[in-house]
């Protein structure tokens, strides 16, 4: 296992069943705080792609995530079986996702499931909302 799967694996505990309290004050303490935890995040998204489901696709997942120092910016882009992350916004991504830390890192295990999270407004979603579908099918949580 990976070190920043293992780092990953000890923040699971809290991201599935603490508060957003919790949560926050945990990821606060952890090394770059919530920085780091979201860079363990990005870096580990690779690992979830399934390229055998996305050989066809192509396009940028632009996550805008608010965290209590601010908004923070992620992008996941898709490219015929590829997959490769970075930080940043970009101009024009294919679908934008705006959600709440707590949400997402709860979204990236699996406590939380993309569809409630829309549907219940935790989750905000701009651009070709068919294309952010695809996650499901081209991701696994972590």
């Amino acid at each position: 296992m990976s070190d920043a799967r293992t780092r990953f694996e000890e923040l699971r505990p809290v991201i599935d069943g603490g508060s957003r309290d919790e949560l926050l004050t945990h990821i606060g303490d952890q090394p770059g705080g919530i920085d780091g935890v979201l860079g363990l995040v990005f870096e580990l998204t690779p690992e979830s792609f399934r390229a055998e489901k996305a050989r066809k696709g192509e396009g940028t997942f632009q996550y805008e995530i608010t965290t209590p120092e601010g908004p923070k910016f992620y992008h996941v882009s898709v490219d015929h079986g590829t997959c490769e992350v970075g930080q940043g916004q970009l101009d024009s991504p294919k679908v934008t996702i705006g959600i709440d830390v707590d949400d997402f890192l709860k979204l990236t295990t699996g406590k939380l499931a993309g569809p409630q999270a829309f549907m219940t407004g935790k989750m905000k979603v701009s651009g070709n909302t068919f294309f952010a579908i695809k996650w499901r099918d081209w991701f696994s949580t972590l």
